[in-house]
């Protein structure tokens, strides 16, 4: 199909001009805590601070949260995993229990099945590490307001349009189809 034809068929069709949107983005408050920046979110529906760590490897929490889930109902036997060694901040060495988390929320993303692990120390923080972090995509602080700034692809994500925009992470309601309908 030479490209003259193209053109008059988007003309005839009234689709326009085809293009990826730019990306948007979303804006999530945090809180600074003596100097720490914590972000709110919810670990299967229970609203729960973690602090935002690029130093640590994934998630952990203290012993007391875990009860909490425990007793609640929140996690059962059948979300248990044998107990995994962790490096903490201060160099020791630990042994502790991990589980699986079925939801963790943080802003408009929720995760699924997040291995979490339970520090036997019952003032340890809850910590936000990079098994999560690298899922969040492309994100960014901004440390004078103290808001995570997370990209957000929209666009066209059904292959068989013609803007189909294989990064798009939210349909935008864009797709456009040759033909008229």
């Amino acid at each position: 199909m030479n490209s003259s034809l193209l053109k008059l068929i988007l003309l005839i069709c009234g689709i326009g001009v085809l293009g990826f949107r730019p990306m948007a983005q979303i804006e999530v408050p945090m809180e600074r805590k003596n100097g720490i920046l914590q972000i709110k979110g919810k670990a299967n529906s229970i609203p729960m601070s973690f602090i935002f760590d690029t130093g640590a490897s994934g998630v952990t929490m203290s012993s007391v949260e875990y009860v909490f889930l425990l007793k609640g109902g929140y996690i059962d036997d059948a979300d248990m995993l044998p107990p995994k060694t962790f490096q903490t901040a201060d160099g020791s060495v630990v042994e502790a229990q991990q589980f699986i988390l079925s939801t963790l929320e943080i802003g408009p993303r929720t995760f699924r099945n997040i291995e979490v692990g339970v520090m036997t120390n019952l003032e340890a923080p809850l910590l936000l590490g990079n098994s999560v972090l690298e899922q969040l995509g492309n994100w960014s602080i901004d440390y004078s307001r103290a808001v995570l700034i997370l990209g957000e692809r929209k666009g066209c994500t059904n292959p068989r349009a013609f803007n189909y925009n294989p990064n798009a992470m939210t349909d935008d309601g864009s797709c456009e189809f040759l033909g008229c309908t």
